[in-house]
């Protein structure tokens, strides 16, 4: 919808529009228009689709994942970056990946940025502090949690390098000061937008309201189950990656002197020098928990909030095999001399498992390759939309989604049935020159005919002319 009116109104990315705020301009305080942006560009380039956007998130999303790929390569070793990289691919980011919505797209962008910073600290090229910029500052811009990203970047930057040199890395060295400053301004834009524009913004139509931390944590309470759901299923969409998970943080967490098989060195590494993992993690979930109290019960009630945690639980839960395969090498080089065969034995058990907690996670969502069939009727809306007259304002009984005013491709405001059958609400909106009802009969426990007159008529939906009450005119 934003990405529409971005490409009817001059792609203005300072004043977001939106279709639902009635016989207003529709402008409100939303996040960043990037990701609409693109969408309104590739609309504008190869014509209008509804799906532009679905290919676009899939592009950067999948090039996010790559890039954390590339990143935990570099930083440990090759079977933790391939085992986080598919974690992640199977988890919830597989569902948002295809979706028109900017959570799996900002953090991509977050990790994007991260493998940049790596580059940049590796090879001390400008280029790639510039891109890493770019891609932090558009990622919080397009979502606010993505600066819990940042905000651990500090912990990161020490396991740029490659730990399994057994390095001392005690100091800070000038491209890693340089990573951290950079990161801090990029932030600024965010800041700005979220903290002074938004506000302002919000003056015309306020999208979302931020909770005290007491208002927030009273909300969250009733949901406690909703909210733990959200970690112990949602993310993974699979029980047996949880287990991956929960060993993983015992693994990274013991105090006991503990070890990572390499298979890119053929050794085991000190997990000791992982400190600054364990620092990072604590920094993250800790400005997280944050975020969360900050929505309330918005949180536990929508399935997306916890993608920006993904892909650090994914590498958490690609440690967790790493616990386990080390288990299954102590175990058969005690039964047998024979290493080579051991390593073999221990790398088919972990792919087996891999295997098969991704299989979990596809079947859970493979609903999410193709749209529900009790959902495809919403498409007669396209044509009963072209029916009316362009500049009419419509009044639809859809809730609070916006969904069918974006089919009818008509602006105009939502509302539950309950409060169109109130007589004096619905005048109250025809005064503000609404000239269409549109009655999804579906939303209508017991659908009767409104007293107006019927515009024009199909099984799911009922359109009426609305008339202006010339007496309250007067």
């Amino acid at each position: 919808m934003i990405a529409r009116n971005l490409q009817n109104n001059d792609f203005n990315l300072f004043y977001p529009q939106v279709d639902f705020t009635g016989n207003n301009k529709g402008i409100i305080g939303s996040e960043f228009p990037v990701f609409q942006a693109l969408i309104a560009a590739a609309n504008w380039v190869l014509g209008y689709t509804h799906w532009q956007g679905r290919w676009i998130n899939l592009l950067l999303s999948t090039w996010g994942v790559w890039a954390l790929y590339q990143f935990i390569f570099n930083a440990f070793n090759q079977q933790i970056a391939r085992n986080t990289a598919a974690i992640v691919l199977f988890s919830v980011w597989f569902s948002f990946s295809r979706k028109i919505m900017p959570d799996t797209f900002s953090i991509a962008l977050v990790l994007i940025g991260i493998r940049q910073a790596q580059l940049y600290i590796q090879k001390a090229k400008i280029f790639y502090l510039i891109v890493m910029f770019l891609g932090f500052s558009l990622a919080v811009l397009s979502k606010l949690p993505a600066i819990a990203w940042l905000a651990t970047l500090l912990y990161l930057t020490p396991s740029i390098k490659e730990l399994h040199k057994q390095s001392d890395h005690t100091n800070l060295t000038t491209a890693e000061i340089t990573v951290a400053i950079t990161a801090l301004i990029s932030t600024i834009p965010a800041l700005i937008w979220y903290f002074y524009w938004v506000p302002i913004l919000n003056k015309n139509f306020q999208l979302f309201y931020p909770k005290s931390f007491s208002e927030g944590f009273l909300e969250i309470i009733p949901h406690w189950k909703l909210l733990l759901e959200k970690f112990y299923f949602t993310a993974f969409y699979s029980f047996i990656t949880l287990v991956f998970f929960l060993l993983g943080l015992v693994y990274l967490f013991q105090k006991k002197t503990s070890t990572i098989y390499s298979t890119k060195s053929k050794q085991f590494i000190d997990i000791d020098k992982f400190k600054k993992i364990k620092y990072a993690f604590l920094g993250f979930i800790t400005l997280f928990g944050i975020f969360i109290i900050k929505t309330g019960d918005v949180f536990p009630k929508h399935t997306y909030y916890i993608i920006p945690f993904m892909p650090f639980m994914a590498f958490i839960a690609a440690l967790g095999l790493e616990f386990i395969q080390e288990k299954i090498l102590q175990k058969q080089t005690t039964a047998t001399k024979k290493t080579t065969t051991t390593n073999k034995i221990a790398t088919v058990w972990i792919a087996a498992l891999l295997i098969v907690a991704n299989t979990e996670g596809l079947l859970n969502q493979v609903h999410e390759l193709s749209i529900k069939p009790t959902e495809k009727y919403k498409l007669e809306l396209e044509q009963i939309g072209q029916t009316i007259p362009r500049k009419s304002l419509i009044i639809s009984n859809a809730g609070v989604n916006p969904q069918e005013l974006y089919f009818l491709n008509h602006k105009g405001w939502v509302r539950f049935p309950n409060q169109l059958r109130n007589k004096s609400h619905l005048d109250s909106l025809t005064n503000c020159k609404a000239e269409f009802l549109v009655i999804n009969k579906i939303f209508e426990e017991n659908y009767t005919h409104y007293n107006l007159p019927v515009y024009s008529e199909s099984n799911s939906f009922s359109v009426y002319k609305l008339e202006i009450n010339h007496e309250k005119k007067k």
